[in-house]
């Protein structure tokens, strides 16, 4: 697991650091401030590590090199230098050892110069491949964009989908045993897909072309009936996304999700059981989960906060203002912030309209 980041000069990020991780860590901040960029980034050299197994030729740093390329999309890897900094971008991670608590932390870092491309990256680790999977649930949706995800990728080699998209729609297309979930994961689900109303099942078919690239396509099965996916709300499309990962063993100890915008397509009180659920996993899973979270929304940041009182379990939060940035934890109290800030805001602008 994460326990530590430090990062120069990365795109919007100047100077971020942040330590003391914890099994779920909260990211907020306006728009623009890097909190997707950052998250990014983390995957990037977590998925490194993740790749570079079983006959997988390329080395380190060039699997490195093409996860910034298709992950970020740029031109050329340099122009994720800062603009103006004059200096190269670095991203630099301490890892907790997964298999004995008591092992030193490794060291996860890379680094590159406003004139690099993939080949100029550089690498270095003193952790070795790591037996997991992690993942990014983007913003967006991608059980309806499977099939359209891998051919513009696969097959078109286009820029469009971002890496987080197509790893995502690969681990999704996993053929395994669906007979029950993996380790146990399946009693964290329950109350959840009470709240979405249903189950998501797959079946696999090939691209009506024959392309080699597997569609799978997704149905909704609801008190007895199924339906076709696209009859399912956004927001229960996304929460069954992360109900498969687990269900074909994509998912499992040690890995780390990272959701971008959990709030988006889903109602207040499915948020809530949606972050209801990431606790409750990460308690089956023993803490041998890692959740990063990068939110605008008033009731995730409120929920944590609540569970983190009610718990007293640590929760990590990285604020940012403008280009800079504060880390505070959540059991320690509720810091000043732009969502809370905004939400009191509307408040008393009611509290005057009422008293008038």
């Amino acid at each position: 697991m994460i326990e530590s980041i430090e990062i120069k000069n990365f795109g919007p990020l100047a100077d971020f650091a942040w330590s003391g991780l914890a099994p779920i860590n909260l990211v907020i901040g306006r728009h623009g401030t890097g909190k997707t960029f950052l998250l990014k980034a983390l995957y990037c050299a977590i998925r490194t590590l993740e790749e570079r197994r079983g006959d997988e030729p390329r080395s380190y740093k060039e699997i490195l090199g093409d996860k910034l390329y298709w992950t970020f999309q740029p031109d050329r890897i340099g122009d994720l230098v800062r603009r103006g900094s004059g200096s190269e971008s670095s991203v630099s991670l301490m890892l907790r050892g997964e298999q004995c608590v008591n092992a030193p932390p490794e060291q996860v870092q890379f680094a590159f110069d406003h004139t690099a491309d993939r080949a100029d990256v550089r690498f270095h680790s003193t952790a070795g491949a790591r037996d997991a999977r992690s993942i990014f649930l983007p913003a967006k949706e991608v059980l309806s964009l499977q099939g359209v995800i891998l051919r513009s990728r696969e097959s078109d080699r286009l820029f469009g989908f971002d890496d987080t998209y197509v790893d995502l729609a690969k681990a999704l297309s996993w053929q395994r045993d669906m007979a029950g979930l993996a380790e146990p994961a399946e009693s964290a689900m329950t109350d959840l897909e009470s709240k979405v109303g249903g189950r998501m099942q797959s079946e696999f078919k090939q691209l009506p072309d024959g392309a080699p690239i597997p569609r799978q396509t997704w149905r909704l099965k609801r008190n007895g009936e199924d339906y076709p996916v696209g009859m399912a709300a956004e927001g229960a499309r996304k929460i069954s996304a992360l109900y498969a990962l687990f269900l074909n063993r994509q998912l499992g100890y040690n890995s780390i999700i990272f959701i971008d915008e959990p709030e988006s397509g889903l109602h207040p009180e499915a948020i809530s059981a949606f972050v209801d659920l990431i606790v409750a996993l990460i308690e089956v899973f023993q803490g041998k989960l890692q959740f990063f979270i990068a939110s605008h929304s008033y009731f995730v940041v409120k929920k944590l906060y609540l569970i983190a009182q009610q718990k007293g379990l640590s929760i990590p939060m990285a604020m940012a203002d403008g280009e800079q940035w504060e880390t505070t934890d959540l059991r320690d109290g509720m810091p000043a912030n732009p969502i809370i800030d905004e939400s009191i805001r509307l408040y008393e602008q009611e509290v005057e309209l009422a008293l008038k």
